[in-house]
């Protein structure tokens, strides 16, 4: 999930939140994701039922409209918005083809579209395909967005 988390970094999440409450716009979640072992991994919400999602060169594609920002904020480090206006940033070393581009597909009702923030190197909905609602554990509280909340609070 690099730029915004990094491997053996302590995060904060709601237990259990998904039990009683349905995802949203890019959330970070914790989920089951079937490997060999079974693993647990973070992603992000790009895209919810009823959605048409799309990946292609590197770019995501939310009912038709482009949600990858062209211009670098810095070295390989681009910002999407997502639909309900939620920015956040990836790495994305590559807009070349040798990246998993996903097909045109309109999610199902209990599917979501995940990925990670690290778009070259990310075992996500692009290879994994849809991920059924049911198999998200936790809300991963996302630190950028607290900092600046923490910010305004004790500013």
């Amino acid at each position: 999930m690099n730029p915004n988390f990094f491997d053996g970094e302590k995060i904060i999440a709601y237990k259990d939140y998904y039990k009683d409450n349905v995802p949203d716009y890019g959330e970070v979640v914790l989920t089951n994701i079937e490997t060999e072992g079974n693993e647990h991994f973070l992603k992000r919400v790009i895209a919810l039922p009823g959605d048409k999602v799309r990946t292609f060169h590197g770019s995501v594609y939310i009912n038709n409209k482009k949600r990858t920002l062209s211009s670098e904020i810095s070295m390989n480090v681009y910002e999407e918005i997502l639909p309900n206006g939620y920015t956040y940033k990836i790495l994305n070393t590559t807009k070349t083809h040798d990246i998993e581009d996903f097909d045109d597909t309109v999610l199902p009702k209990d599917f979501i579209f995940i990925l990670g923030d690290n778009r070259r190197n990310s075992l996500d909905s692009r290879i994994t395909g849809l991920i059924e609602t049911s198999n998200l554990l936790h809300k991963v509280v996302d630190k950028n967005h607290m900092i600046n909340y923490l910010k305004f609070i004790l500013w």
